[in-house]
């Protein structure tokens, strides 16, 4: 007997039983595997009979079992060779019985193997990643097909597909074969950002916490990690509304992230309004220093940091150190005049402030004078001294 199974281009393999009966035949035993298919299988297993007797004179069954010894398929034919067909890959038995002996003439066991679909390996992936396409993944056959939860096109879509593990098939189109592996879909990490707050722009720069979890990553204008410690410096982010971002990874490498503002404010500056005198108005001068009771950030100002503009009023002036001149020869009265300063950092944070200035008389005398010592003809008349010449005005003789 002669079995013969062809299956998936391997090499036959052949063993051989021999017996003989009555001198009227002898037979031989093949086998070779083939399969290429899973779907629609096409191995087969072809016996044949070697005779040494004329054909004809005898019938012959041929059975072939499945693995469990279940019956697949019987034939009983005058013909010396039988092939089964259509035939999935398994273990299989064959036994050949005459009619005239009614013995087992011939039996083998044979494996037919079919074509085998390997499968990418399993991995994890987070719901917010980009799709992936399943046909670039090592071992993909050319006419491969995908299907399951999330895919679509050979594409698979982390979203659609939702967070758990999802069992991906793999078809190959050509032999039917199939194979599956598993896609975790991992869920993003919550991230919870600290509520919005304010700073001044004068601040020292301070480190940055309160988001969970922690051991994430803060970004931002501003923002600069020292000594492996996130810093927000008010005065490098400058006034305003700023956004920071925290970013936090979890173990799966799965990324989250939330927002919360810092707004830095400007110091606050303010030009606290002065009154000066009494001057005297006949020399003028200068009185005390505007800036004495100014204050930024709280703090008395120092005038380096500080710009001051005024427009002359009348005979005031408030000079760029502070100081306000009161011109000479001014009439005795109040007077004001406004000025602003600045901070040098932020030149648009300004105050006003208002100087009033009063201004009095120089102080005059007139001293009696007493000509007794010196009569006048009174006929005649003349001219005494200058009633002026022991008269003050300021302290100094009348002009």
């Amino acid at each position: 007997v002669t079995l013969t199974v062809t299956s998936c281009g391997l090499d036959p393999l052949t063993y051989t039983h021999s017996k003989q009966l009555n001198d009227t035949y002898q037979f031989s035993q093949v086998v070779t595997f083939n399969a290429s298919r899973c779907v629609n299988p096409d191995g087969s297993v072809a016996v044949s009979l070697d005779l040494k007797a004329p054909s004809g004179l005898l019938t012959f069954t041929y059975t072939l079992k499945d693995g469990g010894g279940n019956e697949v398929a019987s034939q009983t034919t005058n013909d010396v060779s039988w092939t089964f067909t259509n035939l999935a890959p398994g273990n299989y038995s064959v036994e050949v019985k005459d009619n005239l002996s009614c013995e087992v003439i011939g039996q083998g066991n044979i494996t037919i193997t079919g074509p085998q679909q390997e499968c990418p390996g399993d991995f994890d992936i987070c719901i917010s990643a980009a799709t992936v396409d399943l046909a670039a993944l090592p071992g993909t056959p050319a006419n491969g097909t995908y299907t399951g939860a999330g895919v679509s096109g050979n594409l698979f879509d982390p979203a659609s597909a939702g967070v758990g593990t999802h069992q991906i098939t793999l078809t190959n189109e050509t032999t039917g074969c199939t194979c599956s592996f598993t896609i975790t879909v991992d869920p993003l990490p919550q991230v919870s950002c600290p509520a919005d707050f304010q700073s001044g722009f004068a601040d020292a720069p301070f480190e940055l916490n309160g988001a969970n979890p922690s051991g994430g990553v803060y970004t931002g204008v501003g923002i600069s990690l020292i000594q492996e410690k996130y810093v927000f410096n008010p005065s490098l982010a400058g006034i305003g509304i700023h956004t920071v971002t925290y970013t936090y990874t979890d173990a799966s490498g799965c990324a989250n992230s939330c927002t919360f503002q810092i707004e830095v404010e400007k110091s606050e500056i303010i030009g606290n309004d002065d009154t000066a005198g009494p001057v005297n108005g006949m020399t003028g001068g200068t009185v005390s220093n505007v800036l004495d009771n100014d204050l930024l950030n709280g703090q008395p100002v120092v005038p380096s940091e500080v710009t001051i503009t005024s427009t002359p009023a009348g005979p005031l002036t408030v000079n760029n150190d502070g100081s306000v001149t009161v011109a000479p020869e001014t009439p005795a009265g109040t007077y004001t005049i406004t000025y602003t300063i600045c901070e040098v950092l932020n030149p648009t944070n300004c105050d006003d402030a208002v100087v009033t200035v009063t201004v009095e008389e120089a102080p005059i005398v007139a001293n009696d004078d007493d000509y007794s010592s010196t009569p006048v003809n009174g006929m005649t008349g003349g001219t005494v001294s200058n009633v002026l010449d022991n008269d003050l005005l300021n302290g100094q003789p009348v002009v």
